[in-house]
């Protein structure tokens, strides 16, 4: 479903970007949730090299289910360093309607190339 994607751009001209889709490291969601009010949901995420830069969300929705993951700008240089560090992100949920959501963040593919995801259920009562 959400195969690593890349898309060749230009910011400008010096620098040709990547577009890349990450998986989600770790996600603390909220406890509870209100119909039409903004609910944080923590994600982390490690950035592969010093070139790769936060640049959003993949964010899918399809009835009440949301599919998640990271979007990178990766730079294309040849003095990228590996970066062990772990960045924490707000994604904002705001539900308009009561009901159970289903969050499916992908975290990666397995060695056939099958996409993983963990989930989490968000209720939201009436």
């Amino acid at each position: 479903m959400i195969a690593l994607t890349v898309i060749s751009c230009d910011f400008s001209s010096d620098e040709p970007t990547e577009y890349i889709i990450a998986p989600v490291q770790d996600v603390t969601m909220p406890a509870s949730y209100k119909v039409d009010s903004i609910s944080e949901i923590k994600i982390r995420y490690q950035r592969p090299t010093s070139c790769h830069f936060f640049n959003g969300f993949y964010y899918d929705i399809a009835d009440k289910t949301r599919t998640v993951a990271i979007y990178f700008a990766k730079l294309n240089q040849s003095n990228c360093n590996p970066v062990s560090d772990v960045f924490e992100v707000p994604l904002n949920f705001k539900p308009m309607q009561s009901g159970t959501y289903i969050f499916k963040f992908w975290d990666g593919s397995n060695e056939d190339g099958t996409d993983h995801f963990t989930e989490y259920i968000a209720v939201v009562p009436e």
